[in-house]
């Protein structure tokens, strides 16, 4: 329909939308981090118990993340697959484009210039 076809979005809506949707991910990410803290402890004058006490509370908060992770991993996937079937197929090949283009970028592109610049710098 006709609707569909405007692109007559308010900006204030969509910056409102980027920033809370910014912000939601930046609190989740910390959170996930704060379950995977660690610190150093020297233990020698633990008891076997007190050893056994740290050893397991270290294993229920690794168990935490593992499921809180896997859980927003399937969030995010779901919410993804929700999207691209309501979109267009044009906008399905922008996704994808933009997409492959983050991971290329992220995984390639930039820690090649970084190791080049380290290089350079060192030498």
């Amino acid at each position: 329909p006709e609707d569909c076809m405007k692109s007559d979005l308010p900006l204030v809506r969509c910056v409102v939308v980027g920033i809370f949707s910014a912000l939601l991910s930046s609190a989740f990410i910390f959170i996930l981090g704060l379950l995977h803290q660690r610190e150093i402890v020297y233990c020698a004058t633990w008891s076997a118990k007190e050893r056994r006490r740290k050893l397991r509370s270290w294993r229920l908060l690794d168990g935490v993340l593992a499921v809180v992770g896997f859980c927003y991993l399937l969030v995010a996937m779901i919410t993804v697959g929700l999207f691209l079937a309501e979109v267009s197929e044009r906008d399905q090949d922008m996704f994808l484009a933009s997409a492959l283009t983050a991971v290329l970028k992220s995984w390639f592109i930039t820690p090649a210039l970084i190791s080049f610049v380290f290089a350079t710098v060192s030498s």
